[in-house]
């Protein structure tokens, strides 16, 4: 679910086709050298950094939230992908990125280096870049908790 989120907001800041970001390296064989390609991979676990419990007195409700973060690679193939995996660092600081992190509510915490490599798919080469980036993002439970305020007895005499 959250790799999802996160490839929306991609889609949504570098202004792509939501069939050109995609999870994983899935139908890589079918692109060009030309066309432009977003993939997102996650490496490792998702860390848990915190939780929260809440609880509104009026609705008698309990919201129980756990935070994450996650470390994950955007990768950007072809023909310009160099300029957009620089792009995609730059927009990092834009409102329109800030925005979007708040639609999506996930928050990108650093990208990190750049590696430029050079990738085969069949018998050609295809430019490739890949960032380093860290998610936080958070997931929330709500839970009725309402009162009973009197206790139906039912003493059976003698």
């Amino acid at each position: 679910m959250i790799d999802e989120k996160i490839c929306d907001y991609i889609s949504d800041i570098m202004d792509s086709y939501p069939d050109r970001v995609v999870i994983g390296y899935s139908n890589i064989n079918k692109v060009s050298d030309r066309e432009d390609y977003i993939s997102l991979t996650s490496s490792g676990i998702d860390l848990q950094i915190g939780s929260s419990r809440e609880y509104d007195s009026e609705s008698e409700k309990e919201k129980f939230v756990t935070y994450f973060k996650k470390r994950a690679t955007v990768t950007f193939f072809g023909e310009n992908a160099e300029s957009n995996a620089y792009r995609f660092i730059n927009i990092q600081n834009s409102q329109m990125a800030r925005d979007a992190q708040k639609k999506y509510e996930i928050t990108f915490l650093r990208g990190g280096g750049v590696n430029s490599l050079k990738n085969q798919i069949g018998d050609y080469f295809i430019s490739t870049y890949e960032i380093e980036v860290m998610i936080q993002y958070s997931s929330s439970l709500e839970i009725d908790t309402k009162r009973i305020e009197e206790i139906p007895l039912n003493y059976k005499g003698e």
